[in-house]
């Protein structure tokens, strides 16, 4: 099997962006048209055992939550979310996930739901008590409804499934397919007249049918990453005839909660194999709702903070400008920033009034300089760009800002890693005309994966313009 495009330097540990051939038809591609709203945040409750590290009957303040899913009432019209959760105690990442959370929407309209931490705890569901016979843990449960009966999908090791007559109270109905000791994370679609379950094994992706969601066809693996790490939380959703594969990588590189998620376009629902990668879009472990007038949202847990997100998810065609890696040390194109729109790829106060080049759908003015290539301009007071970074090395970085200066007053701006500023003020001359080389000794940078920001102080009298930042 073939992993084209951006799936490709991932296994290979190269960052680049996917290109989109202009010969072809541009496919439909997936964007975040708004940034995170963190609408649940797991509150303080007593924990029930047998555990790990955890002990039982203990109250523990704070909780983490992982892969969940979404799912509305027949008969209270409210939604639900149900998902891993386990106490923040220090140790192995996945001890004492052993039950379900419980939490329902403010509201029965899911847009009027997307309000930060209004998503109200319930009891929590199905501790091993109510689990006899079964794995301690409950990994990445998924919930659909059959003819008036809710069905709860669940592993590790044997899918595992319940059911409950109304999302509140759940019997356990034993195993669903037996399978090996890393089958899990499983996402259930209902495609031209039936079930079909995409889950984890091992590094890969596997697949399952069934009419009734009783009786399971055998297995068959539709993907596997060959490389260092595995693929964790498939979600697919059929847009216009074609099935899209949205799938986190795991290998260690951004801890637990890795937030690259790969989207593959296939003609059919099995053929990621052979599919087209589009790119990648910021979130961990994200399940897509379709709300009640149509429009769609896509989730992210335990980033970019503590809880579970949701942003909407839009579709246009043409050009994906995915999330570039980029890599440090290196040279990143200030017209390179992140995909996700306003107020989480980038802060504008004044839209662009220019002609659009090179990126058409977002509100930043990038234009060509003298030397032909793109530099963003028109830059304010309080604006901002952010940038997905790899840095290879811990060590102190020399920094290098191509910019320059639109007015007659100086500007100043400063880069952040993470929320933190790491460079102070940066400031271009009033003195100096045309472009400007503006340098930072010495700037201690952590290995791993961080969020960059170029962030605007001041602008007397000026605009500021930024072609590239240069690390070595």
């Amino acid at each position: 099997m073939r992993y084209p495009g951006i799936l490709l330097v991932i296994l290979t540990g190269t960052f680049a962006q996917a290109q989109v051939s202009n010969k072809e038809i541009q496919p439909l591609v997936p964007f975040l048209q708004s940034g995170y709203t963190m609408i649940y945040r797991p509150a303080a409750d007593k924990y029930t055992g047998p555990g790990e590290l955890a002990k039982d009957g203990t109250v523990y303040k704070d909780w983490i939550p992982n892969d969940h899913t979404f799912i509305k009432s027949h008969h209270n019209g409210r939604w639900h979310l149900f998902g891993i959760t386990r106490p923040a105690i220090e140790g192995s990442i996945h001890a004492d996930e052993n039950q379900s959370l419980h939490a329902i929407s403010p509201s029965p309209d899911f847009p009027g739901s997307v309000v930060a931490r209004s998503w109200k705890d319930l009891p929590k569901v199905l501790s091993p008590n109510d689990r006899p016979g079964q794995v301690r843990e409950l990994w990445a449960p998924q919930v659909v409804s059959r003819k008036g009966l809710y069905y709860m999908f669940y592993g590790p090791g044997n899918m595992y499934y319940a059911t409950s007559p109304d999302l509140y109270s759940w019997k356990s109905q034993g195993i669903a397919f037996p399978d090996s000791l890393a089958t899990r994370d499983p996402n259930i679609q209902f495609f031209n007249g039936v079930y079909h379950m995409y889950y984890c094994k091992g590094s890969g992706i596997s697949h399952r049918t069934s009419a009734d969601l009783v009786n399971w066809s055998e297995s068959t693996e539709l993907i596997r990453l060959n490389g260092e790490g595995g693929m964790e939380s498939p979600f697919v959703v059929r847009i216009k005839g074609y099935y899209y594969l949205f799938w986190t990588i795991y290998d260690g590189t951004n801890t637990a909660y890795d937030w690259r998620t790969t989207i593959i376009r296939s003609k059919t629902a099995t053929g990621f194999s052979d599919g087209k990668t589009l790119g990648i879009i910021l979130a961990h472990a994200p399940e897509i709702v379709r709300s009640e007038n149509g429009n769609m949202f896509i989730s992210t847990v335990e980033w970019p903070s503590r809880g579970i997100g949701v942003a909407k998810l839009s579709w246009m065609r043409g050009p994906q400008f995915p999330v570039t890696y980029h890599a440090i040390p290196g040279v990143i194109s200030a017209a390179d920033f992140d995909n996700g729109g306003e107020g989480f790829a980038y802060h504008k106060i004044s839209p662009s009034s220019s002609k659009k080049l090179y990126r058409s759908t977002d509100l930043v003015d990038i234009a060509r300089n003298p030397e032909n290539e793109y530099e963003v301009t028109s830059l304010e007071n309080s604006e901002w760009l952010s940038y997905t970074v790899h840095v290879k090395k811990t060590k102190r970085y020399y920094i290098t800002i191509k910019a320059a200066r639109d007015g007659i007053g100086s500007s100043a701006f400063h880069l952040e890693f993470d929320g933190k500023d790491k460079t102070g003020k940066l400031v271009i001359s009033a003195e100096q005309h045309g472009p400007q080389i503006i340098r930072q000794h010495a700037v201690l940078l952590q290995a791993g994966s961080h969020i960059m920001r170029v962030a605007i102080d001041s602008c007397d009298r000026s605009k500021i313009r930024i072609q590239s930042i240069a690390f070595d």
